[in-house]
């Protein structure tokens, strides 16, 4: 059985399937045959008053287009009529579509439309793709996960979620050997319009007060003072479904497929750990954004570089250091996907620090400004750190107070395959994983107090001249709840 779906900016209309042929009670600009299978909700859709393309000639941003008469601006230009050039293609892999809707909306729906909505073949839609959202450009939820479309106009209901930022990431750009992402159409709308009293959904809908039911903002409200809304952000006392960043719920998600370096991160410029034995400068030059990864290169390279509390020396090697520039959390799930460096020498790793030291650490890596490692609040978390040539295992530990217990979790050489790497902490828990697999827990000593990410790679005195450069690549890097 087969099921359709209608586009949200046509009025009320019912579609069924009888036999061989489909009967549309009205004319359907945007009416859809899809399998039962496809992500996209399996409900039809069918609402009261339209609601506006909130995506229609925005503002966008896109990975490198296959030419420039086929940039991002095709994909929001309310056309697919015009030919092969009325549309976004992008030969990069991870391709990418980034819309700012110009002010936070509620948003409720998306509605993509691929290569055969624009006269092409069918093979060359859009296979797999996920779509986030953000309020702010910074923390993103995925709210949109695509996999196995072959449809030429795909439908994708969320509950309502206010976003400023929609950004479309292509994960198969269709179902044959062809590397172009063609997205002809990328619609953003809202949820229904419907001013009258009772709420969205009429009598037995969802309540008086809208859909944020008793308590929220009124006839028609979303997320006013006291309702929770489902979706909603700023609603108080509510984080609402797909919250990015409302107290309590720590969200973060960054894929490395804009140009350069989120705000979110601070890139240091200082010497490394002095007490440690680092002996690198780290340098924002070491840091690069280079196919869908943040690349984190250790070189020979001489230099002079100083910190807060050391006055400059003389240094042969450069390196990098991002961390978290002002987020913290306390409790969620760190996951991130790597390849780390080979050689001997260089010293990578992903890890959490205590929240005390978040302002110190871009100036000094020493106990200054109210730091004090490793003690709670300047305490830390190895998620993932590789002690110089030690390739095929893995350091999970944490330094708490005196407590330094931990594992060496061991897999193949980190240098020459990515690996997905989890951290869940929880209240008197933690637990890492490698691939799926659990390689390490701990229930005593867990810290409680919030920490931030740091990813680096220091140079240990152990170096070999010869082995350099080295480099790390981070595919990604998120936390949720």
């Amino acid at each position: 059985m087969q099921k359709i779906k209608l586009a949200r900016n046509v009025d009320v209309l019912t579609c069924s399937k009888e036999g061989l042929v489909l009967l549309c009670l009205s004319l359907v600009p945007a009416c859809q045959l899809s399998d039962a299978s496809d992500s996209s909700s399996d409900a039809q859709s069918s609402f009261a008053v339209s609601s506006p393309n909130l995506a229609l000639n925005k503002p966008v941003t896109s990975s490198v287009a296959c030419r420039a008469s086929q940039g991002p601006a095709k994909a929001v230009n309310g056309s697919v009529s015009g030919g092969i050039n009325d549309k976004w293609c992008s030969h990069a892999s991870g391709a990418w579509l980034r819309v700012d809707l110009g002010a936070e909306f509620p948003v409720s729906q998306f509605v993509v439309k691929h290569a055969g909505a624009g006269g092409e073949r069918l093979s060359l839609n859009t296979r797999d793709f996920n779509i986030r959202v953000s309020s702010d450009g910074v923390f993103f939820a995925t709210v949109v996960s695509a996999t196995g479309n072959t449809s030429n106009v795909s439908i994708h209901d969320i509950p309502v979620t206010n976003a400023r930022y929609v950004y479309l990431k292509v994960v198969t750009p269709s179902s044959t050997r062809s590397l172009d992402s063609r997205i002809y159409e990328l619609e953003v709308y809202g949820p229904p319009q419907d001013t009258g009293s009772g709420g969205a959904s009429g009598t037995g809908g969802n309540g008086s007060g809208g859909l944020t039911g008793a308590g929220g903002s009124g006839t028609g409200g979303f997320t006013g003072t006291g309702g929770t809304g489902t979706g909603g952000l700023t609603g108080a006392g509510g984080a609402g479904t797909g919250g990015f960043s409302s107290a309590g719920t720590p969200s973060f998600f960054d894929d490395f497929n804009t140009p350069s370096l989120n705000s979110a991160w601070a890139a240091i410029d200082r010497h490394g750990d002095f007490a440690g034995g680092d002996l690198a400068c780290l340098t924002p030059n070491r840091l690069a954004i280079t196919g869908g990864n943040l690349v984190i290169t250790s070189l020979l390279q001489a230099g002079n570089c100083g910190d807060a509390t050391h006055s400059p020396v003389a240094s042969k090697y450069s390196s990098g250091m991002v961390q978290w520039r002002s987020i913290n959390f306390t409790y969620g799930t760190l996951e991130a996907r790597a390849k780390f460096p080979g050689g001997v020498g260089p010293w990578p790793a992903i890890w959490l620090l205590g929240a005390n030291c978040q302002a110190s650490n871009i100036v000094s890596a020493d106990n200054i400004m109210g730091c004090d490692w490793p003690n709670p609040g300047s305490d830390e978390i190895d998620f993932i750190e590789i002690l110089t040539n030690e390739n095929t295992r893995v350091n999970q530990q944490i330094h708490s107070a005196g407590n330094n217990s931990g594992c060496w979790a061991y897999t193949t050489d980190v240098s020459q395959n990515y690996h997905t790497y989890k951290l869940d902490w929880r209240k008197n828990s933690l637990v890492w994983s490698i691939d799926g697999v659990q390689t390490c827990s701990l229930t005593s000593g867990v810290p409680t107090t919030p920490m931030f990410v740091i990813m680096n790679t220091s140079i240990f005195s152990n170096v070999v001249d010869s082995t350099l450069p080295q480099s790390a690549s981070i595919d990604y890097i998120r936390l949720s709840p």
